[in-house]
């Protein structure tokens, strides 16, 4: 079945101008999109001809709502909001227009992201209107209003006109009826504290400029100074020190642009006096520059709508790789819950009497190893994987280097590298598990976002066909250590002149860090030996590469002192868990009367992490009787809980779109880790931003990250020692409104800093970096 499209109401003002509404409703009638109501109020003016107005917009409503008298902008907009029975809304005033794509801009948009309001730009147009002649002369023309968003900015004045938003019905607020003129400007203020606005950077509409007697806000210069300075006299509380500061060095870099174009027109200037043909050629010059730019848009804007229409396609590509990753965790956790069972106890001797009969490294346990290693695989991932499983490893058993020959002996071209267009490959591996999701699924989601191809493909697939991978124009191998297919493939990307980049979430490529990991110490010898030649392969990895881009600074900073270059990219959120924690925070209520501390732990390294927050905890459930504590995942909780048990939760490790539902039920979550641990400190917040998006706070070590991420006391809590720990978890138990503010700082943050569009425009910053500095170091 066919998915309806959601319904679009524009809310139309208008008083005594219905020769100029007649426009503006034609722009309405003319949209690409149709599923349109026109909510129409007459503030108080002249008798309409409301059959001539349905007649112009054809198969789209009108909903006509006459006042007796006129009441002003906002009652009259607040009216219209009322009205509205779109999912969407938005705001044409009688006198501007839209351009035919403006409200499928904004709807294609908007049903994808995870925004809830975006805007486009808008075209002034200065006109003379001639009421006897019932004509209006453009005079003049220009692109004025196209800005990225920027809150401070907001808060001294308006850059956004208020037919370029759209607006999820649910964030729109009403208008404050005190303003007679810029009740618009409070309004975009007043939402835009709660929620991000995206711009799309395409002119979708005609704001038009008339003459003083047409237009109320030319009419009386003063009063517009003063209505300006009520506004923000209203918001002052939130122009903090901080933004005046921010503001300052903006218009000091303004003055210092502006003074440069000023000499240099200046300069112009002079030549051209001197020289009346250059100045022709350089008209001439300009115009052909212009009409190739609006060919370039075109090209652009036909692009991105093609890019949409496959987004969906490449999401169920992505959801179904990433299925194979959720049936091996969930055999793993299968097997952690089972492990203090009477079952598990009798295998652990099943196992005793197995290595007595079939002895370690005998061809005997090599053939029994391979026949439980099959029958897993079949169980969790199927035949298919399972046969294609055993392909890849009798082509590398019966072939041994012909891989690697094979991909030095491929002939291509070599590469012409573009900052404006680039392809990149992610390489990854089963053994690095979830984290290929951060750091290849979602870097994919980013790229995309940007225009960018990108695809995501595992290292044991390069045997079927090597050249693939050489096709793109940057290749990211994530987490894979040092073999011979990989060694063949980075020697020959150094030969085409493709840049190579190792990407790495954690601190694995220094040997000398093994015992530092306290999970590490606790491994057989075998085991122990394994993670070592992991961490040196790794390292050989990262040698090889051109480039390293890490999780966090720390990391970086540890590789750059190596003698790399080397970029961040933080961990950050894809637009599934963005809409799976909007589902969790609608679903999931929390019981007013408990306090739920909540541990979350994806792997099982974090036993001596948590050791800080016992003695802590122990005494807060001691003194306060209202605590619960919540352990999901991987985590041996101390015998001396036993007595809590009653108020302890105990909750399997889940997929990470169950998560968020499991997250929205704490009040409280925390991440301890061990504190100068230098594999601690190269830690990602991830911990923290999945949380806060559920409006959680949360008490963490205070590593490099999380001082990063958290202004202590603000949008979270750092805690070093137990003492530290127990003040802050009180704090917040006893202060349910401490709780909240500090969650809706932490959400906010978030939502600025971690979510897909912003990642992903620092994503393709980080490329382009990359490409234009491979260009310039290898002259290419």
């Amino acid at each position: 079945m066919e998915q309806k499209e959601p319904l679009v109401s524009i809310i139309v003002r208008t008083k005594d101008r219905p020769k100029l509404l007649k426009n503006a409703i034609k722009s309405i009638a003319e949209q690409t999109y149709r599923q349109i109501e026109v909510v129409l109020v007459n503030d108080g003016g002249c008798d309409l001809n409301v059959e001539e107005l349905k007649n112009t917009l054809g198969d789209m409503p009108l909903n006509y709502i006459r006042l007796a008298k006129n009441t002003g902008r906002a009652h009259a907009g607040n009216a219209g909001i009322a009205n509205a029975k779109g999912d969407y809304i938005g705001f044409l005033d009688d006198d501007d227009e839209y351009y035919p794509e403006h409200i499928s801009t904004l709807v294609n948009f908007l049903e994808q992201a995870d925004y809830k309001i975006a805007y486009t730009d808008a075209e002034m147009i200065y006109r003379n209107f001639v009421p006897e002649e019932h004509n209006a002369a453009a005079v003049s023309k220009t692109i004025l209003f196209s800005k990225i968003f920027s809150y401070e900015e907001l808060l001294v004045g308006n850059y956004i006109p208020f037919m370029c938003p759209l607006f999820s019905k649910e964030v729109l607020e009403g208008f404050d009826e005190s303003f007679d003129l810029y009740e618009d400007w409070d309004l975009l203020i007043r939402i835009s504290q709660k929620y991000p606005f995206h711009h799309i950077k395409k002119v979708t509409a005609q704001y038009n400029q008339w003459s003083k007697e047409l237009q109320i806000n030319q009419s009386n210069k003063e009063q517009m100074k003063a209505i300006h300075l009520k506004v923000i006299s209203k918001h002052r509380d939130k122009i903090t020190p901080e933004i005046i500061f921010n503001m300052k060095n903006k218009i000091e870099m303004l003055m210092l642009r502006f003074e440069e174009f000023d000499n240099n027109y200046k300069a112009l200037e002079m030549k051209l006096l001197d020289d009346s043909a250059y100045f022709s050629n350089i008209e001439e010059s300009i115009r052909w520059k212009n009409s190739h730019i609006i060919e370039l848009e075109g090209v652009a804007i036909e692009k991105e709508s093609h890019i949409l229409q496959l987004q969906d396609v490449v999401r169920e590509k992505d959801s179904l790789i990433l299925q194979m990753q959720k049936n091996m965790e969930g055999l793993e956790l299968a097997l952690y819950l089972m492990r203090n069972t009477i079952g598990w106890k009798l295998l652990e001797k099943f196992r005793i009497v197995r290595d007595k009969m079939i002895i370690s490294g005998t061809t005997r346990r090599k053939m029994y190893d391979l026949i439980i290693k099959s029958f897993q695989t079949i169980k969790n991932e199927g035949m298919v994987v399972f046969l294609k499983k055993c392909k890849i490893k009798m082509k590398a058993r019966f072939l041994g280097s012909k891989i690697s020959t094979n991909i030095s002996n491929i002939k291509i071209s070599r590469h012409s590298l573009s900052p404006d267009k680039f392809r990149v490959l992610f390489l990854i591996s089963p053994w690095a598990g979830v984290t290929n999701r951060y750091r290849a699924y979602n870097m994919k989601e980013y790229l995309g976002l940007m225009g960018t191809e990108s695809e995501v493909v595992g290292i044991e697939e390069l045997d079927t066909q090597p050249d693939y991978a050489l096709g793109f124009d940057i290749i990211v191998i994530h987490r894979i250590p040092m073999n011979e297919i990989l060694n063949a493939l980075i020697e020959k990307c150094k030969e085409l002149r493709i840049p190579v980049i190792f990407d790495l979430d954690d601190y694995l490529f220094d040997v000398a860090l093994t015992d530092r990991i306290d999970e590490i110490k606790r491994m057989s010898p075998i085991d122990r030996n394994k993670w070592i030649q992991h961490v040196r392969g790794c390292r050989d990895t990262l040698d090889a590469c051109d480039y390293f881009i890490g999780t966090t600074d720390y990391i970086v900073k540890k590789v750059r002192e190596l003698g790399k270059k080397a970029f961040v990219i933080r961990n950050g959120l894809n637009k599934t868990q963005v809409a799976q924690s909007g589902k969790a925070l609608i679903k999931i209520k929390r019981d007013p009367d408990i306090v739920k501390i909540g541990y979350f732990s994806g792997t099982k390294t974090h036993q001596k992490d948590f050791e800080v927050v016992i003695a802590p905890l122990l005494k807060i459930m001691e003194e306060y009787k209202n605590v619960h504590l919540c352990i999901g995942g991987f985590l041996e909780l101390h015998s001396s809980f036993e007595k809590f048990s009653e108020r302890i939760e105990r909750l399997p490790y889940v997929d990470w779109k169950e998560l968020p539902f499991n997250l929205a039920a704490i009040d409280i979550n925390i991440a301890p880790l061990e504190e100068n641990n230098p594999f601690c400190e190269a830690k990602s917040e991830l911990k923290y931003f999945e949380s806060a998006l559920l409006k959680v706070p949360s008490v963490c070590t205070p590593t490099d990250t999380y001082k990063w991420a958290i202004k202590n006391g603000e949008n979270g809590m750092l805690a070093s020692t137990e003492e530290d720990w127990y003040t802050c978890l009180k704090s917040l138990i006893v202060d349910p409104s401490l709780r909240k503010a500090l969650g809706e700082k932490a959400y906010k943050m978030v939502m600025g800093t971690y979510t897909p569009n912003t990642q992903a425009q620092k994503t393709i910053e980080v490329y382009k970096s990359i490409i234009m500095d491979y260009k310039e170091t290898r002259n290419c």
